[in-house]
């Protein structure tokens, strides 16, 4: 029996082991993140290229402050960033799962963002290729109070990292996203730190909200406090376009399809699965060991 408890220790202890080397630190998850979005964003940048004239004729229509010659100099990809969208109301899932995670769907947009003049562009993937999907006010998210200061945020992989190990010294970080839940018009920097859940919300009435534009909650917390004070959600199905949500304004594209997100980072797979098959290995030898010994008793 004592053989069996040592075995199941160690059991436990190498699955203990597996969770913690899924999550990653703050440099190599921003690493993977600009290997993995490479290709899509070079792709973006032939779209910003090709259609530049167009793009930022359609930027002046947006901000008549705009000069559009300085306009082809910012139509670059490199701040770019993705977004996601949950798929249901967060805050009835979550009561109903205990996590948020798994409300959040596969696809997602790239939203170019020029916070300087107030505007952004979207693209969205049709049949395996990224196209212009619309463009839009990109408002600022009031500081503190809903007549004061508004800032423009960083929503990059880069940008929320570093804010994350600056501002909460928030390192190891399991998974990571930008999302918008419709049902309330409340975006979300979603985060995974060592298995708990926490957001990060903007809105632009937090006084409705109940949250601080920019204060780390648990999911819980922050989830619970939005229910609270606004009972249920304010819009029954997601709109037609990626414009609409918590942090942006009106959309100009009539013609594209209901936004949906992309899960932030399936990377703990790829230590999970390995760390799973050395698991099962080493309880198979445990217990092969266990038996011989037992009979040589």
């Amino acid at each position: 029996m004592k053989a069996y408890r040592i075995a199941a220790l160690i059991l436990i202890i190498l699955f203990a082991f597996t969770i913690v080397c899924s999550a990653k630190s703050a440099e190599d998850f921003v690493k993977d993140a600009e290997k993995e979005n490479k290709a899509e964003l070079k792709e973006l940048q032939k779209l910003l290229d090709e259609d530049s004239e167009f793009l930022s004729s359609m930027m002046v229509s947006l901000n008549s402050d705009v000069d559009p010659k300085e306009m082809l100099k910012k139509l670059k990809s490199d701040n770019a960033y993705k977004k996601y969208q949950t798929t249901s109301n967060a805050v009835k899932y979550y009561k109903d799962n205990n996590n948020f995670s798994s409300c959040i769907s596969d696809d997602y947009y790239w939203i170019v963002p020029l916070s300087d003049e107030g505007i952004y562009i979207s693209f969205r993937n049709e049949n395996g290729k990224w196209q212009w999907s619309g463009s839009g006010n990109s408002l600022k998210y009031p500081v503190d109070d809903v007549n004061g200061p508004k800032e423009a945020v960083d929503f990059s992989t880069k940008g929320i990292v570093n804010r994350l190990k600056d501002e909460f010294k928030k390192k190891d970080i399991d998974q990571l996203c930008f999302v918008s839940d419709y049902s309330y018009y409340i975006d979300f920097i979603y985060v995974s730190v060592e298995g708990v859940e926490y957001l990060i919300p903007y809105s632009h009435r937090p006084d409705f909200t109940g949250l601080k534009n920019g204060q780390l909650y648990t999911a819980g917390e922050a989830l619970q406090t939005l229910e609270t004070n606004m009972g249920g959600p304010v819009n029954g199905s997601a709109p037609t376009y990626p414009g609409s949500g918590g942090g942006f304004g009106k959309e100009t594209d009539s013609a594209a399809t209901t936004e949906v997100a992309e899960q932030a980072s399936f990377a703990w797979l790829y230590f999970a699965i390995p760390g799973a098959i050395i698991l099962i290995g080493l309880a198979v030898t445990a217990a092969v060991i266990i038996k011989k010994r037992h009979k040589a008793k």
